[in-house]
């Protein structure tokens, strides 16, 4: 399973992500933060990648899941 949890690097997004990590989701923390999404990614281990991520921009997000989809499969 992967799962791209947007918001995730702080509040209701991070406890998101740290749910579906131990559920034995591999998560990519996306956030326009990217540094926090860096931090929080870390704190939750090898099941977890960063990315960057502005939500209000379509083409962001489809090349964020195109991505995720080429890596992760």
């Amino acid at each position: 399973k992967v799962s791209v949890v947007t918001g995730a690097a702080s509040g209701i997004g991070s406890a998101v992500a740290v749910e579906l990590v131990a559920r034995g989701s591999h998560v990519v923390v996306a956030d326009l933060d990217a540094a926090g999404a860096i931090r929080a990614a870390a704190e939750l281990g090898p099941s977890a990648s960063a990315a960057t991520v502005e939500v209000a921009d379509a083409a962001a997000v489809t090349d964020l899941v195109t991505r995720v989809v080429a890596e992760h499969g």
